[in-house]
């Protein structure tokens, strides 16, 4: 007899309890995907306020005093190995620091 009791229980759960925790927990899940959503649309407003605000502003040409792009680059790569110093096994060593 209990076991009867047990099987109409579970499928009265089955079929009644367990939809309405399902659309319970979506219906919390799509409070918080609200929430998140508002979140972003005030960022995509102030993305745009943003933008427009540095369209707006008129770009200023900026020059360098005492800075000259060299018209050539040199031929020759000049290595650390060939100016640095060697180890006992004649690995060049790491420069640090600053020399006098």
């Amino acid at each position: 007899m209990t076991n009867t009791l047990y099987a109409i229980g579970g499928v009265v759960f089955i079929l009644l309890i367990l939809p309405i925790i399902q659309t319970l927990a979506d219906m919390v899940c799509t409070f918080f995907q609200w929430a998140i959503s508002a979140i972003n649309l005030k960022i995509a407003t102030n993305n745009v306020e943003i933008q427009n605000l540095q369209e707006s502003i008129v770009p200023e040409n900026t020059n360098l005093v005492g800075f000259q792009m060299p018209d050539e680059y040199p031929e020759e790569y000049y290595d650390d190995e060939e100016y640095g110093d060697t180890d006992d096994k004649g690995n060049p060593m790491a420069k640090i620091g600053f020399r006098v």
